[in-house]
């Protein structure tokens, strides 16, 4: 349900309305349109095996923990594998 309409629609007060969003039961409507990141994913993949290479990593796996990624994610990128190619 939209957040702005609850109050109305629910009989809710703001303290209601509060508690739903710090318990995920309700987010407040972004005050803006996200833009989309554009991720160049060669150039990635570029520090990525530098990474591995002079960094002291063992394998992918290694790298991916280090930097708090998915090791899917971080084999992905050394293959050059986009999941949505465009």
């Amino acid at each position: 349900m939209d957040s702005e309409r609850l109050p109305a629609e629910l009989g809710l007060t703001d303290t209601d309305v509060q508690r739903l969003f710090e318990r995920g039961l309700s987010r407040p409507r972004p005050q803006r349109a996200r833009t989309k990141v554009r991720v160049d994913y060669e150039a990635l993949r570029q520090t990525y095996a530098e990474m591995l290479r002079e960094g002291g990593f063992a394998n992918a796996s290694e790298l991916a923990g280090h930097l708090g990624k998915s090791r899917v994610w971080v084999s992905r990128v050394l293959k050059g594998i986009k999941k949505n190619p465009g």
